[in-house]
């Protein structure tokens, strides 16, 4: 898709076509594009209207993610998000930045679309350090070359190395950034790649340990190759080192670097470049007491810093404003700039910052530590492949065996547990028909026991009248044997007999 939007420009160019007529060209072919074609052909118009028409960027960006939206492409959503995350970061719109940028790669991160979630990190680790939170900037970048180690992508590997030894090297950590600027070199020299970025940083960390003529090499280095092919950005850099490294030696040659670069980055609308320009010529004006121009200089730095969030270089024009207002006798808006300065500059490099890079670096090492293992147990794992082979057969007959003997072990021991259970259950069935039966038999007894006694009960209570009775007729068998005859008393004593 990239080619048909050469070929319209070109076409445009060839024909006579205004750059605007080619833009509406290209927007007459998004009307009849369909699928990816027409995802490409709206980040294509991002592109181009990014700069010069932000509102245009960000009508594209976000038909874009409602057309992805719709159709279910997490891959064009992410792509989405991180434009409109890009356009918010050249509009100075922090929180608005993040959340896009992270809303981005949580959903490549999710899908596990690894190149899009590798530019994602190398953008927010970029942004982080525009911030000057280089603590959350490592993170990110340390992230990006941890995944480029794993994929073996050189090429990317070498500008996350570049990329990290700049993090140390605005800390001041200027030895730890020459050894991972110099790793980005050498990865770059065994492929061919463009050594001009890197050659710059390599200049900007020999000028701060003062070494001079060697950061002055690396620019003439620099130099050299941008006659053959050298972009804006990278020139502007030069500009800016070797206004650097000759400040101390060579002041008008070095003030004339500065201005170039400066005069450049208007040109090109590159505001990171033109407050670092700002804050380089006005920190230098001061030496020659134009005061007026120095202020003029730094407040532009100062406004431009403050708006789009460049905290090292809004520090930066605390320093000049401060020294200013010093020079001018000002002391009270000297002191208020010094003490701004002091506070934003224990932001960035203070203990806590540093802390936090000691201890991301101490898990970027564990990391390789990790892989470094886990590539020994891949080479062992293929010296051993033909051991393991043939053992596979071994241990599944062997597993097998277990399987069946486990089985059979378990077996027995159910049927064993089976056969207790049943014991118990005949037990106390018996048990309980015992127990029934006696207490049929406890009735029973019972029951006869309570018709014995009934009439036994009633004997027992007519014994005592009857004795009195019978002592009673006794005694008065005297007084009836006088009335009988006395033939007759025999006859009366058998009848009681």
């Amino acid at each position: 898709m990239r080619r048909f939007f050469i070929f319209v420009i070109t076409s445009a160019v060839t024909i006579q076509l205004t750059f605007g007529q080619a833009v509406d060209l290209l927007k007459a072919a998004l009307n009849k594009a369909k699928g990816q074609h027409r995802y490409e052909l709206l980040l294509d118009l991002f592109e181009i209207h990014y700069e010069s028409n932000p509102d245009s960027a960000e009508y594209f960006a976000n038909q874009t993610l409602e057309l992805a939206s719709i159709e279910g492409d997490s891959l064009m959503i992410s792509r989405a998000l991180t434009a409109k995350g890009f356009l918010h970061r050249l509009e100075g719109n922090h929180d608005s930045t993040l959340i896009c940028y992270q809303h981005a790669l949580d959903i490549a991160s999710r899908n596990n679309f690894r190149e899009r979630e590798k530019f994602i990190l190398n953008q927010m680790g970029s942004y982080y350090g525009e911030l000057a939170d280089y603590g959350k900037s490592l993170k990110f970048k340390m992230s990006f070359l941890r995944m480029n180690k794993e994929d073996k992508d050189s090429i990317q590997l070498a500008s996350a190395y570049n990329n990290v030894g700049l993090i140390y090297y605005r800390t001041g950590n200027y030895l730890r950034a020459i050894e991972f600027i110099n790793n980005a070199l050498d990865l770059k020299r065994r492929f061919n790649s463009n050594l001009i970025s890197t050659y710059i940083n390599l200049g900007l960390c020999y000028t701060a340990l003062e070494d001079y003529q060697e950061a002055i090499n690396y620019y003439d280095n620099v130099s050299k190759l941008c006659n053959e092919d050298c972009d804006t950005e990278n020139l502007i850099a030069l500009y800016h080192g070797y206004g650097l490294a000759y400040e101390n030696s060579d002041f008008e040659k070095s003030k004339n670097y500065f201005e170039q670069a400066l005069k450049l980055s208007r040109a090109n609308h590159m505001k990171l470049r033109l407050v670092v320009g700002l804050y380089n010529l006005s920190r230098l004006t001061i030496h020659e007491n134009s005061l007026e121009k120095a202020l003029k200089l730094a407040l532009e730095c100062q406004q431009i810093a403050s708006k789009y969030q460049y905290q090292r270089w809004l520090k930066g024009s605390y320093k000049v404003l401060s020294e200013v207002y010093s020079r001018s006798r000002q002391f009270e808006l000297a002191y208020d700039y010094q003490r701004k300065y002091d506070s934003l500059n224990e932001i960035i490099t203070g203990s806590e910052v540093r802390s936090k890079m000691s201890i991301l670096e101490q898990e970027v090492q564990e990391s390789e530590m990790a892989l470094l293992k886990e590539k020994e147990a891949q080479v062992l794992k293929s010296r051993n492949q033909l051991l393991i082979g043939s053992s596979a057969g071994v241990l599944l007959l062997g597993g097998l065996a277990f399987f069946f003997y486990r089985s059979n072990h378990f077996r027995k021991r159910a049927n064993k547990q089976i056969s207790k259970t049943l014991k118990e259950l005949r037990a106390t069935q018996d048990q309980l028909v015992a127990q029934e039966k006696m207490a049929a038999l406890g009735q029973l007894v019972s029951g006869i026991a309570h018709e014995i006694n009934t009439p036994l009960g009633a004997i027992q209570g007519l014994i005592p009248p009857v004795n009195d009775h019978f002592a009673f007729v006794t005694s008065q068998l005297n007084l009836v044997l006088k009335e009988v005859p006395e033939d007759r008393h025999t006859l009366v004593l058998e009848l009681m007999k």
